[in-house]
């Protein structure tokens, strides 16, 4: 039935392969900054991702914290400590769950 669905539905086929390529591209990048990055550096090359996403330098973490860690290969703890060392260097304000950029031009900059 699903298989006939897509066959009728060029859209949702397109838009299921979008995704799903989507997908890959993510998974390919994390994979690239945790061979080649530290954890800081894999941290805040997330939180630029989410700001250009988000057209916004303002935003809430769209996952929970221990979720984050997992997805950069880090320890929640590690996370806290980056967190927190990111802060201190001026580059984000973190206010629960909303973080700010500060950094300059940190939006416009990017890892991979």
């Amino acid at each position: 039935d699903f298989q006939q669905l897509l066959g009728e539905s060029a859209s949702l086929s397109l838009a299921m392969i979008n995704n799903f390529g989507n997908q890959l591209i993510e998974v390919e990048k994390n994979q690239m900054r945790r061979d080649l990055l530290d954890a800081k550096d894999r941290l805040m090359a997330y939180l630029r991702d989410v700001a250009v996403e988000s057209g916004q330098v303002v935003f809430e973490l769209p996952l929970k914290k221990k979720e984050l860690a997992n997805i950069l290969g880090i320890t929640p703890e590690t996370l806290s400590r980056q967190f927190k060392q990111l802060a201190l260097e001026g580059k984000i304000i973190v206010n629960n769950r909303q973080i700010t950029m500060c950094q300059k031009n940190a939006v416009n900059y990017a890892f991979f």
